[in-house]
């Protein structure tokens, strides 16, 4: 299986802020796996956290280094040793797949020092349109916003 790893790309770097790498992987098109990228990251804007901005090296290693994590042999604690890499002290990771029309998407938020999970959420929702895909994407959003906010 193709597993295709998408990192968002915001860029507000503030001194000592918590920076966040956002993981996107599953069974959606690429065009969904953007779309929810760019909404789950506009969630996150005004938050104080900054998310990093992904670079075609940087997708290139994760998706080599990622390619067991769906299958169960790489720890929460090696995903982000990834994210360590590049900076980041949080790293955000979705897994979205698409069944009889329904996307389920369950994340979770990941400090990379520890390999803690520091907070799990899941959401699912008809899509059968790109506007579905949209309001999919903008709920994950606010919701891991939400989650987040109990973790720092």
């Amino acid at each position: 299986m193709f597993l295709a790893i998408i990192c968002t790309a915001f860029a507000t770097e503030a001194i000592g802020a918590t920076k966040i790498a956002i993981f996107v992987d599953g069974t959606i098109d690429e065009s969904d796996k953007f779309v929810i990228e760019s909404r789950v990251g506009t969630a996150l804007n005004g938050t104080g956290l900054t998310v990093l901005e992904r670079t075609q090296n940087f997708l290139d290693m994760v998706t080599k280094e990622q390619a067991y994590q769906l299958s169960g042999e790489v720890s929460p604690k090696e995903v982000c040793q990834l994210g360590e890499r590049w900076g980041a002290t949080t790293v955000i990771a979705i897994y979205i797949v698409e069944s009889r029309g329904t996307m389920v998407a369950t994340a979770k938020i990941i400090n990379v020092k520890t390999g803690r999970v520091l907070g799990t959420i899941s959401n699912h929702r008809s899509c059968r349109t790109m506007d579905d895909v949209i309001v999919f994407a903008s709920t994950l959003g606010v919701n891991l916003k939400r989650e987040l906010k109990k973790s720092f």
